[in-house]
């Protein structure tokens, strides 16, 4: 329960085998919303919502071939800021343990 008392609940199971899918089912003040099929597929209410002509298709091969280009040319696209920062941080900070927190 949140503080505005809605009712959150979540399932997970990691364990899952064969496709892989997911499915988020969310019950809104305006009835059922459904993403499944690995977010393939939205349904509101009980209607299907049809995606955009190719845009999953389109999504991952704009990404594979960015993959492929940066392959060919022995580059990457990596930002190293944020674990520069964080190694940083670990040079010159100073640990100081406390009691411990109990909820």
């Amino acid at each position: 329960m949140t503080d505005s008392g809605a009712k959150i609940s979540a399932a997970l199971d990691f364990r899952h085998t064969g496709t892989q899918t997911w499915d988020i089912d969310i019950e809104t003040d305006r009835g059922p919303l459904k993403l499944s099929a690995g977010g393939g597929k939205l349904t509101v209410g009980a209607e299907a919502v049809p995606p955009e002509a190719g845009a999953l298709e389109s999504e991952y091969e704009a990404i594979y071939r960015r993959f492929a280009g940066l392959i060919s040319r022995g580059e990457s696209d990596v930002d190293a800021r944020p674990l520069q920062l964080v190694a940083d941080i670990f040079m010159v900070a100073k640990r100081t343990a406390v009691e411990p927190f109990e909820h």
